[in-house]
C-alpha cells in the first residue's frame, strides 16, 4: 500500500506539470510542443501514471494523461501500444468495480497496474511459481528478454526504443483515445453516483429515529370477572371468547 501511495503521489505531480503544459499557448500549440519532445520514456511514464490513477479512482487526473497521450498520437509506436493496454485495463477495471471487488486485494489487478515493471525479472512476484516464470528464468540466451542481460530498454530516453509489436489490426481495435476519454468520464460519473447514494443512505440512517422497544403487556383479569357489577351472572362465554382466553393463558 505504501508503494502504491508513492506511485500515485508521483502520478499526481506529473498531472500537475501536464496541466501546466496544456495551458501553454493557444489552440493546438501545446499539442505540437508535447508531440515534438515526446520520448519513449515520457510516453511510458504517462501511461504508468494513468494506470495508478485509474486504480485509485482519480479518473479526472487520468483524463489529463490521456489527453496528453492523444496529443502525442502515433508519433511514437509505444504510445499507441500504451493506449491499447490502458483500454484493456479499463475494461477489466469496470468489470471488477461492477462486481464489488476490492481492487487492492486483487493480485491480478495489482499485477496489471504495475505495468511492465514486473514483466520479466527473475525476482518478480507476479511470475513466482508459475510455468511462465520458470520459462523466463531458464530461457535460452538466444531469446533473452529485455531485462535478461541487465539492460532495461523500456526506461531509455528514446535511444533504444523497444518495438511496440502491434499489427495494423491490433493498433486499431481498441477504439482510439476518444474511447478512453469516454470510459474515464463514465467511471468518474459512476463514482460520483455511488458516493451520492452512500451519503443518502448515511443521512437516512441518522435521521430515522430508533424503533421503540417491543413489549407485550397483558391486561390483568379480575378474580370475579365472571360476575357482573349488578350481581347478575355474566353471559356465558362464546366459542371465540373461550379460544381467546385459552390463548391468553
Amino acid at each position: 500500500m505504501a508503494a502504491l501511495d508513492s506511485c500515485v503521489s508521483a502520478a499526481k505531480d506529473t498531472v500537475h506539470f501536464l496541466s501546466r503544459v496544456t495551458q501553454y499557448g493557444y489552440g493546438a500549440e501545446w499539442q505540437n510542443m508535447i508531440a515534438t519532445c515526446a520520448s519513449t520514456m515520457i510516453c511510458t511514464h504517462i501511461w504508468r501514471c494513468s494506470l495508478f490513477l485509474c486504480f485509485r479512482g482519480f479518473y479526472n487526473d487520468a483524463l489529463v494523461c490521456v489527453q496528453v497521450s492523444n496529443a502525442i498520437g502515433e508519433i511514437r509506436d509505444v504510445n499507441v501500444a500504451c493506449g491499447r493496454n490502458l483500454y484493456g485495463f479499463l475494461r477489466l477495471l469496470m468489470e471488477r468495480l461492477d462486481a464489488g471487488v476490492n481492487l487492492e486485494h486483487d493480485e491480478g489487478m495489482m499485477a496489471l497496474v504495475s505495468g511492465d515493471v514486473q514483466g520479466s525479472t527473475e525476482s518478480s512476484w507476479v511470475w513466482t511459481g508459475s510455468e511462465t516464470g520458470q520459462a523466463l528464468n531458464h530461457g535460452s540466451p538466444d531469446h533473452e528478454t529485455p531485462l535478461a542481460n541487465g539492460k532495461d530498454y523500456s526506461h531509455t530516453n528514446g535511444h533504444a526504443e523497444p518495438s511496440a509489436s502491434l499489427s495494423r489490426e491490433e493498433a486499431a481495435d481498441w477504439g482510439g483515445w476518444s474511447q478512453l476519454e469516454t470510459m474515464l468520464q463514465k467511471l468518474a460519473h459512476d463514482k460520483l453516483a455511488r458516493e451520492h447514494a452512500q451519503q443518502q443512505r448515511q443521512q437516512h440512517q441518522h435521521q430515522q429515529p430508533p424503533p421503540p422497544p417491543h413489549q407485550h403487556q397483558l391486561a390483568p383479569v379480575p378474580w370475579n370477572a365472571g360476575v357482573g357489577g349488578s350481581g347478575r351472572s355474566a353471559p356465558a362465554p362464546t366459542a371465540s371468547s373461550r379460544i381467546s382466553i385459552a390463548n391468553i393463558i
